[in-house]
């Protein structure tokens, strides 16, 4: 990928590259060092990224900021925990985690995004969604 980015930033000269990937954060840890050594070495661009706020720790957010890492969204999709669990399948993630992950971002001053799912098929929507607009308050997107 290093060399297909290499050519793309001399053609191109973009000022940053977006990579679109579900989690990036779910590649092996070598493979993310790796790739981190190069693209420092050899793209020198800012970045961003999706990451999973269940596979993020100070590590990984400082090794990616020292890389080139300016943006990273992250997915809280529903503030009810019962939901996410239950309707969205999100048994590896929780709210704590959730906020533990953006406070990292904030830390090392990472532009970051949420990623939510409003009027969920519940019996309550309007409830759920505030419950999530209250998880996004307590996380401090920017």
């Amino acid at each position: 990928m290093i060399r297909e980015l290499k050519l793309l930033a001399d053609r191109f000269d973009p000022e940053l590259f977006y990579f679109w990937d579900d989690d990036f954060s779910l590649l092996p840890e070598k493979t993310i060092t790796e790739f981190c050594r190069r693209y420092e070495k050899e793209i020198q661009r800012p970045f961003s990224i999706h990451l999973n706020a269940a596979r993020v720790d100070e590590n990984l957010i400082k090794l990616l900021k020292e890389t080139g890492l300016t943006i990273a969204t992250m997915s809280i999709e529903c503030g009810d925990e019962h939901v996410a669990r239950t309707l969205l399948k999100r048994g590896f993630n929780n709210n704590k985690k959730i906020i533990a992950g953006f406070r990292l971002l904030n830390r090392y001053n990472i532009t970051n995004y949420s990623q939510n799912i409003l009027c969920l098929p519940v019996e309550n929507p309007p409830e759920v969604d505030l419950t999530t607009i209250r998880l996004n308050i307590r996380c401090k997107p920017t």
